[in-house]
């Protein structure tokens, strides 16, 4: 009777830590992917933050957001929202789009160029003017490019 007791405890310990040990195994996946998929976006910001002269807490807190929003998406712990995404994009005066992109927000089906969204959004905010000279700069380096044979042609 006691080795029954003993053996009927040791299985169920053993299913206890099998149990935890399947939970733990899922988190340290799950965090690996929220890590994974956060890299991206940590790549891409961290050289913005560098550039200001600043550090993670300032840039946060100067976006308007919560600094232990932004340490928690460097560790993984979290992903970007659509709300940090937006401060993010207000405070670097870029295209809403670009910040979406690097934070895996948008749709895998949607092929975006961060390069073409920034022109874009720059020339946006351009008055007429400006734009008649930014279209002429660029008409000038295709014509350039063309010349050399290596201008891209849609």
């Amino acid at each position: 009777m006691h080795d029954e007791c003993h053996i009927s405890r040791a299985i169920k310990k053993n299913a206890i830590d099998n149990r935890y040990r399947g939970i733990y195994n899922k988190t340290m996946e799950d965090e690996e992917k929220t890590t994974n998929k956060n890299q991206k976006f940590i790549d891409w910001l961290k050289p913005l933050i560098e550039n200001k002269n600043t550090n993670r807490s300032v840039f946060a807190k100067e976006a308007g957001f919560d600094p232990a929003t932004l340490t928690n998406i460097f560790n993984g712990s979290r992903s970007p929202g659509v709300d940090v995404c937006k401060l993010i994009a207000k405070y670097l005066g870029i295209s809403e789009l670009i910040v979406f992109y690097y934070a895996g927000i948008l749709s895998d089906d949607i092929e975006l160029n961060p390069t073409n969204e920034e022109l874009n959004y720059v020339f946006n905010q351009l008055d007429h003017e400006g734009q008649e000279r930014v279209l002429d700069a660029g008409r000038y380096e295709f014509e350039r490019q063309q010349k050399r044979g290596n201008g891209r042609l849609s």
